[in-house]
């Protein structure tokens, strides 16, 4: 998860808030001077600093309802009042930075709005009445969320928007306070001050002790736990066969690791079949790969990646052939191998062939195990007839075995599908009617981009075929 997609803001709801507190402007003008002063020759005065105020607290609003409106995170498909913590339980189960943006905006975008509220109006101007003002301005953007087209109430934005008016408050008292005693000498409250950035420093010390938490844990976490459980009076769940009992520890795989040398000397050995030397001048060594050249003579390049050992070869002779000649079509599963093997590339007898497009071929492997741990991934080549490959993208990643760890057998695996703690993508408003059929392992990626076990249970689901995912661990 990179930190900077957390805080891509789209920068078009400020420039359309801004633009709504402009035409806000306008109207007051046009409404105050023309239709109030000449019109109806009225005589109250309005201070200048109440409207400008009023009309910057107007774009605020207008943004925040319209980043909550439009935000891409993920709700449940019923919509209605999300569970407390929902967002946040969702967030740390995927660790998907767009589930983490909303929930840090809804902090962030409310900060300005403790600020500008501490600014114009003095009677607020104390804790009890900013939480009220936040709590308040929340819910009505709430109610604004539930019946707009995402239909949902987060219960988890009342906590952010509420905390972030505070810290805002927090701000301002600080701004409040130097301003006091460099313009009217008086004395800097420290105590007050202090006070008032402690819902700054628990937020902060929360969000870092979680991190802190994660990145501490040796594995990374599953995206296919269940946040909460299925309403029990929408699904029923029979099964169909003997599920086992049996406990035992399940394997969990990461990327095997490769260093330059050993990549360097991997390349070698390809270029060496090939007839050609690698040309050190013109190595290039990054943190993540490296990328040989071959002397001159031939034209390959050679792209190997350190994490995983996936590479990326080109002939660039033969790619420059693609212009004037056709790539050969029709090529068979044998044919295909054996050029590889020229190439010093021996495909999993396991892998799914098939043809792509015309000289586009593909050998596709499915988690296939073997004495060094695993293979995953598609292999993707150029052929051109008479052995020859203008580009070989070999991305099937070998995954080595890491640690095994207790995990739950069969038969619990499917208590918790009884119980409901499943994630059912589906769009059925009618009630859930499970058949389970068959109980299988595989894996899948976490967080952290280790392969974790998990059961999958083929299933019919109102007559039709589906499967649900239930962690081994």
């Amino acid at each position: 998860m990179k930190i900077q997609k957390i805080f891509n803001f789209d920068m078009s709801y400020l420039i359309k808030g801004c633009t709504v507190g402009a035409i806000a402007l306008v109207l007051f003008i046009v409404g105050y001077f023309v239709i109030y002063k000449l019109a109806m020759k009225g005589e109250k005065k309005i201070r200048p600093f109440r409207v400008v105020w009023l009309c910057i607290f107007l774009a605020m609003m207008y943004i925040i309802v319209g980043y909550n409106i439009k935000s891409t995170h993920t709700i449940p498909e019923k919509g209605g009042v999300v569970d407390f913590l929902y967002l946040y339980k969702l967030a740390w189960n995927s660790f998907n930075a767009e589930q983490w943006k909303h929930i840090i905006m809804n902090y962030v975008l409310f900060i300005p709005v403790g600020l500008w509220i501490s600014l114009g109006l003095v009677r607020f101007r104390n804790f009890f009445y900013m939480v009220l003002s936040g709590l308040g301005l929340s819910i009505c953007v709430q109610m604004l969320q539930l019946f707009s087209s995402r239909n949902v109430f987060e219960l988890d934005d009342l906590l952010g928007n509420t905390v972030g008016t505070v810290i805002g408050y927090g701000l301002a008292a600080v701004l409040f306070h130097f301003y006091n005693m460099v313009r009217k000498k008086q004395k800097f409250d420290y105590t007050r001050v202090l006070l008032l950035q402690v819902p700054l420093v628990l937020t902060l010390s929360c969000w870092g002790m979680m991190m802190l938490f994660y990145n501490l844990q040796e594995k990374g976490n599953n995206p296919y736990e269940a946040v909460a459980p299925q309403d029990k009076n929408h699904f029923e769940v029979v099964i169909s066969k003997t599920l086992s009992d049996e406990k035992s520890n399940l394997l969990t795989y990461e990327k095997k690791k490769y260093t330059a040398e050993e990549a360097e000397e991997f390349g070698k050995e390809i270029f060496k079949k090939l007839g050609a030397e690698i040309d050190e001048e013109k190595t290039v060594v990054t943190d993540n790969n490296i990328t040989l050249y071959s002397k001159e003579g031939k034209q390959y390049s050679l792209a190997i990646d350190f994490d995983g050992g996936t590479y990326q070869f080109y002939d660039f002779e033969e790619s420059i052939k693609d212009i004037s000649v056709k790539k050969k079509k029709g090529a068979d599963e044998e044919t295909i191998r054996e050029a590889l093997k020229k190439y010093g590339v021996t495909v999993p007898e396991e892998a799914e062939f098939m043809e792509l497009d015309d000289g586009h071929y593909q050998f596709k492997t499915d988690k296939i195990e073997n004495e060094e741990g695993m293979l995953n991934g598609a292999l993707i080549c150029d052929y051109h007839g008479k052995g020859k490959f203008s580009s070989i993208h070999y991305s099937i990643c070998n995954w080595k075995p890491y640690n095994d760890y207790p995990a739950k057998s069969e038969a619990e695996a499917f208590h918790e599908i009884e119980k409901g703690m499943f994630i059912y993508n589906g769009q059925e408003k009618d009630k859930l009617k499970i058949k389970v059929k068959n109980c299988s392992t595989t894996y899948i990626l976490d967080t952290k981009g280790y392969y974790q076990p998990v059961y999958v249970f083929d299933c019919e689901i109102n007559g039709k075929d589906d499967s649900l995912v239930i962690p081994a661990y």
